[in-house]
């Protein structure tokens, strides 16, 4: 396999990714009778004790490593191009999956709820903070930083407005825990999907692009 074609697969691997999550979101629901998408978060699905915790783990490590790889190379791809928000907004996508992949493999919610704070929870919640603190940088960073570039103004438009939708929704979650109200699944679904829009986007954009140029001056 020549480099043009790894940065390709790499490239293309944020779109799976992202497909890879969701289908593990929809899988988990209807194999869990009596899973509420409205009442329960998504971390319930590969929970401690959860009923299909052994397949969903696969699909999530999947996703992990493929995030990862796609965040990795596109970094490596874009880091000497001269806009300075690009370069730090995705190396802050590097630290998200990076976090992501390994802080919620290694603390996986407990079978009891995020309500209860049990070490093994506490350290969950600390990996979900860093994780919305880093995206919500990264896809602002990324949003003006591709708004600035002429040919990339749609996507820069589109990570900005998820950007605001996933500040939001993740304000909106503390809110709902704390209040206990049945809709931490919803407001959660709209926070991580539309991260999962940006990285299918991102990748997409970027797939084109090196298809289309050979590489991702983006001049």
């Amino acid at each position: 396999m020549n480099k043009e074609t790894f940065y390709e697969i790499a490239l293309l691997s944020g779109m799976i990714s992202a497909i890879t999550y969701l289908l593990h979101v929809v899988v988990g629901g209807v194999l869990w009778g009596g899973y509420s998408h409205m009442e329960q978060s998504i971390s319930d699905l590969t929970s401690i004790g959860a009923p299909n915790k052994t397949l969903l783990s696969v699909m999530t490590n999947m996703y992990g490593i493929l995030a990862l790889i796609f965040a990795v190379v596109l970094y490596r791809l874009i880091k000497q191009h001269d806009s300075k928000l690009l370069r730090i907004g995705l190396l802050l996508l590097v630290v998200m999956e990076a976090v992501s992949f390994v802080g919620y493999m290694l603390f996986p919610l407990e079978s009891s709820g995020i309500e209860q704070f049990s070490f093994q929870n506490v350290m969950h919640i600390i990996v979900t903070i860093i994780v919305v603190v880093t995206t919500i940088s990264f896809t602002f960073l990324l949003g003006i930083g591709f708004l600035r570039i002429q040919r990339m103004k749609k996507l820069g438009l589109y990570i900005l407005i998820s950007g605001i939708i996933i500040t939001i929704s993740g304000v909106s979650t503390g809110f709902v825990i704390a209040n206990e109200l049945p809709i931490i699944g919803l407001v959660e679904r709209v926070n991580i999907f539309a991260l999962q829009g940006v990285i299918f986007a991102l990748s997409f954009a970027m797939y084109r692009e090196y298809k289309s140029y050979g590489s991702l001056k983006l001049l």
